[in-house]
């Protein structure tokens, strides 16, 4: 049975429950063929045999897909330029050519924070 994880407006709950991330924490969601990885600012990752496109549902805006293999949370991206986006940790992704506009415009009028994003969904 393929059941999403549970909704919640905060986190996401991984691996039958053993793992619950604040979505305000993952930095990175990676695509991995049928395995997605979760990276989190302190510097944690959890590995779960689920495929990207199986979790895109329960993600909240400001984690945006990028490209095909990748989530980023706009919140820690730190520089975009060409087709390269530097996050905070210091990683490089590479934006896909028909999500740079919308990229370019998310980042430009960025500074967004999950709490912005909350607050404008709630309106």
């Amino acid at each position: 049975m393929n059941l999403l994880p549970p909704l919640s407006p905060s986190h996401i709950t991984l691996l039958r429950g053993r793992y619950s991330l604040p979505f305000e924490d993952i930095i990175l969601i990676e695509g991995q063929d049928n395995y997605t990885l979760f990276k989190c600012r302190n510097g944690h990752e959890v590995l779960t045999s689920k495929s990207l496109s199986w979790y895109q549902k329960c993600l909240p805006p400001y984690l945006f897909r990028v490209h095909k293999s990748y989530f980023v949370n706009l919140a820690f991206v730190v520089s975009f330029k060409g087709e390269t986006i530097r996050l905070s940790d210091g990683q490089c992704i590479t934006v896909s050519r028909r999500r740079r506009r919308e990229v370019r415009k998310l980042v430009k009028t960025h500074l967004v924070t999950p709490s912005s994003f909350q607050t404008s969904m709630s309106v």
